[in-house]
């Protein structure tokens, strides 16, 4: 593909617990397309790898509806073989800063946000910022939806769907057993939705009010299951909920950090019982230092394992502003995780300038609680 850029991303060695010492300051490399014409983008969301490298990314532009973006661009990826492929524009109309992928069915569904653009709080300059964003009354932060079969390489629709109910431009998740995808209304209290992706589906079926409720939209989901067979999801109001399934059920778990806590990412550790969270994508966890949590999901309690904030910027004069993506290794022992921020003097600095990588060796979990069963 022509026109690759490279971006190097600082990247920092942490070991946990214990004095968090100043360790090698290294460089991760990764690749992004430049897309020419009609504005750029970028990849706003997490993305599914099958097993052989292949992926499929959507591009974000934020900027909508500008003459210079008729839609986010698909892409085509194997991150093992460093391969691209650009299929085109699915949609003209919408970009997608939501995404997921069942690699297994070839089935991949996403959210756009041209919603916004309706909102009568946007600015006189058209682009929405601030309380037109993501108040709790808010009726416009939702997008278009896009099915898109993967295999045969062709959208099966795509468009706003008919209202009332509408998906919330950053709610999505896929339950990976079944191929089941959810998304939620964009008001709080906010209503559960299921994504009927059948080829057949007519307008009126394409989403599915589940009956079940909220304290707000979700914003993030756990990509597997837990040790009771549930997809642990986040509220944009920071609450944790299990969603069941066989019946589709859902139950408060509790807060994952205080109320209005907006996470992005919660990995599960491969026993599906320790749950883990940066907090957050936001000034918010600026202002809490940037905590590394655990969740035990069996006992119901957090630990604070670090916070990276006033860590970063004491040993690498780093002010962190918020947490964007995080991953734990298969066996446990690490998380990685990607922040965003700058490298100053002052601590308070909240530019989004510099992103760095993250590598924190996590304690064991039972190093201070022994492990126990999971709930019955």
């Amino acid at each position: 593909m022509r026109n690759r850029q490279v971006a190097l991303l600082p990247r920092f060695a942490l070991s946990l617990p214990g004095s968090l010492s100043s360790l090698p300051l290294l460089l991760a490399h990764g690749a992004a397309p430049a897309l020419a014409g009609d504005g750029g983008g970028k990849q706003h969301t997490g993305i599914d790898v099958a097993a052989g490298g292949e992926t499929f990314l959507l591009s974000f532009y934020g900027d909508h509806p500008a003459k210079r973006d008729r839609g986010g661009r698909l892409f085509r990826n194997n991150v093992l073989t460093g391969k691209s492929e650009h299929l085109g524009i699915p949609f003209a109309g919408d970009s997608w800063p939501m995404q997921r992928w069942d690699a297994e069915r070839g089935v991949l569904v996403a959210i756009g946000e041209c919603g916004l653009y309706e909102n009568p709080a946007l600015p006189a300059d058209g682009v929405p910022s601030g309380a037109a964003w993501d108040g709790d009354d808010d009726q416009h932060s939702f997008g278009s939806l896009l099915v898109y079969d993967s295999d045969a390489r062709r959208a099966l629709r795509a468009g706003l769907p008919p209202g009332p109910l509408r998906p919330e431009r950053r709610s999505l998740v896929l339950e990976p057993r079944s191929g089941r995808f959810f998304t939620s209304t964009p008001p709080s209290p906010s209503r559960l939705l299921e994504v009927n992706t059948a080829a057949d589906a007519t307008p009126a079926d394409r989403l599915r009010d589940t009956g079940l409720t909220l304290d707000g939209p979700v914003r993030a989901a756990t990509r597997g299951l837990s040790a009771d067979g549930e997809l642990i999801l986040v509220t944009r109001r920071g609450t944790l909920y299990a969603l069941g399934f066989e019946p589709l059920r859902l139950r408060e778990v509790g807060p994952a950090w205080n109320d209005g806590a907006w996470i992005t990412d919660l990995p599960l550790d491969p026993t599906g019982r320790w749950l883990h969270d940066v907090v957050d994508s936001t000034w918010t966890g600026r202002a809490y230092g940037v905590p590394l949590v655990r969740y035990d999901l069996a006992g119901g309690t957090r630990t604070v394992l670090a916070f990276l904030g006033p860590w970063l910027h004491e040993h690498h004069g780093y002010a962190a502003v918020g947490a964007y993506t995080a991953v734990v290794s298969p066996d446990g022992t690490r998380l990685f995780t990607q922040l965003n921020g700058c490298f100053t003097d002052d601590p308070d600095d909240a530019r989004h300038e510099q992103p760095v990588l993250l590598d924190v060796a996590l304690p064991a979990p039972w190093s201070r609680s022994p492990p126990g069963p999971s709930r019955p």
